[in-house]
């Protein structure tokens, strides 16, 4: 796997990510006239058609707003069809040349499977986590119950807040950074995700550093305020990087502050990222196409940043609980 640094930001955000390439295609004068009114009729007669199912088939006529409900879900769909292609350039290509059509129906097809696929891995991880569940995780609960029973994603495929709250922090404290269901479907896979990577520890040595975080400020396990992988990972790496990790891996001992700060105080973050990098090149893989790895790999710039200011400050015995 590579897991060399990677800190290029996108060119463009997946928030209205068609809205986005159709404005860069005529900036740059790339977007004919004649695909520009296949787009915008395609899409009208779209919206008219979601409006007709919605009124089960009596009528075209809806309110203003959702009328704009049902032109913003066709041009989501538009969104799921090209976030599908992976890169910027190809879906600019296909923006510019593939059938309008022929993208709709892909976006429908990819919006259906993702429904579906959120749905399984919100399952998958809250049975994962199921031994390390705070009560803000338990909050995500009643929006999964609304997202399975109440949520339709033919009509409301980007207005999906409504239903789901991204109430539980993820690791490295990012966000997904798309809309609607897209976003639900990042979210969910995120904490699937987390739960795989908090099952690579044995199970009583997350609950007995659960317990002892939560001792210093006199609470329960359930009510701590932190994503929990996160709390795994800073502890785990604290040892890998001091080499004080012993038979449990997550209980580390007090010298370990004192070593990681003399080790990388005045240094930059680079040097902590690239260190963490190697370290966690060693994490155990799951079955499957490796996504647990990559997922931690993404965060990593975050959790050096974070672990770097620590260090820089002196604060680490602050933000670690060791034994």
């Amino acid at each position: 796997m590579d897991l060399t640094i990677r800190n290029e930001k996108p060119a463009f955000s997946h928030h209205d990510y068609t809205m986005q390439l159709v404005q860069h295609e005529m900036q740059q004068g790339t977007l004919s006239e004649a695909r520009q009114t296949e787009l915008r009729t395609v899409l009208t007669e779209a919206a008219a058609e979601r409006a007709a199912q919605f009124t089960g088939g009596r009528s075209t006529t809806v309110s203003r707003r959702q009328a704009e409900k049902f032109y913003a879900a066709v041009l989501f769909q538009l969104d799921a069809a090209l976030l599908a292609y992976g890169n910027d350039d190809a879906a600019r290509n296909a923006l510019r040349v593939t059938p309008v059509p022929k993208l709709m129906e892909a976006g429908a097809q990819r919006i259906l499977t993702l429904y579906e696929e959120a749905k399984a891995d919100f399952r998958e991880a809250y049975t994962l986590t199921s031994p390390f569940q705070t009560s803000f995780f338990h909050d995500l609960l009643s929006g999964f119950q609304r997202f399975t029973t109440k949520y339709d994603a033919r009509f409301h495929a980007k207005e999906v807040r409504e239903y789901v709250e991204f109430c539980y922090p993820l690791l490295g404290g990012q966000m997904p950074d798309e809309d609607g269901l897209i976003a639900v479907h990042a979210y969910y896979r995120a904490l699937r995700l987390e739960g795989e990577f908090l099952r690579i520890f044995p199970i009583t040595a997350v609950q007995g550093l659960m317990k002892r975080y939560a001792a210093r400020f006199l609470t329960t396990p359930e009510m701590i305020a932190e994503n929990i992988a996160e709390l795994v990972f800073r502890h785990w790496i604290t040892g890998a990087l001091t080499g004080t990790a012993g038979e449990d891996p997550l209980a580390i001992p007090q010298e370990a502050a004192e070593i990681l700060t003399a080790q990388y105080a005045g240094r930059s973050v680079n040097d902590l990222h690239s260190a963490m990098l190697d370290a966690a090149a060693a994490l155990p893989g799951t079955p499957g196409d490796g996504g647990m790895q990559m997922y931690v790999h993404d965060a990593l710039p975050f959790l050096a940043d974070e672990l770097h200011s620590h260090i820089e400050k002196g604060s680490l015995n602050g933000w670690l609980k060791t034994v």
